[in-house]
């Protein structure tokens, strides 16, 4: 089993991402938070992946600008993301 935390400072997109994802077979949602920072301050609720959605560019607020950076510790991460969104570090 598959355990999943979920990040996205959009209720709608963490409520889809939780229902859609936790339907798949082998698949749990462990934690679902509206910050990254938030999942973090939890462990991750011991998930081994974590999915990110940073929203759009021009959703960004300063509470961003102090999270934590995604180490090499902790749960694989999948950031969801507009192409070319300088958070990224591409």
């Amino acid at each position: 089993m598959m355990q999943i935390a979920i990040a996205s400072r959009s209720p709608l997109v963490r409520a889809g991402l939780a229902k859609g994802l936790g339907a798949r077979h082998g698949i749990t949602v462990v934690l679902a938070a509206e910050t990254f920072a938030a999942l973090h301050a939890a462990s991750f609720g011991g998930a081994a992946v974590a999915v990110i959605d940073l929203g759009a560019v021009s959703e960004r607020v300063e509470a961003d600008a102090g999270a934590p950076a995604i180490a090499v510790e902790g749960p694989r991460v999948i950031v969801l993301a507009e192409p070319g969104d300088e958070r990224t570090g591409e």
